[in-house]
């Protein structure tokens, strides 16, 4: 991105993983790592910008999606104004936005 901010997503094919075998997912940032495990499928979108993992073991479903960057508007701006796929994302960060540095006027 402009911003040289970088992610790597690795996908392990029929690995073990405990006493079994099943796909991972391994997602990392600079300042984080993510995984997925028994990862049964995915959904790409490249409208939308962003994938979905999901997993199923055992009666229990899991999910990571891994969008796109947005700007900082769509924590505060008017919900009923953003495509449905964004809104859902905007209102979930929403919630954290206190946790955010205010900017200097």
């Amino acid at each position: 991105t402009r911003d040289k901010r970088r992610l790597s997503l690795e996908i392990y094919p029929d690995v073990p993983i405990a006493e079994s075998k099943g796909n991972l997912i391994s997602i990392y940032t600079h300042n984080t790592h993510m995984q997925l495990h028994y990862c049964t499928g995915y959904v790409p979108s490249e409208s939308l910008g962003e994938i979905i993992f999901i997993s199923e073991y055992q009666g229990r479903v899991s999910g990571i999606i891994v969008e796109k960057e947005a700007d900082n508007s769509v924590l505060s701006g008017d919900f009923t104004k953003l495509a449905p796929e964004v809104m859902m994302s905007g209102i979930a960060l929403s919630v954290a936005e206190h946790l955010l540095p205010s900017e200097e006027k």
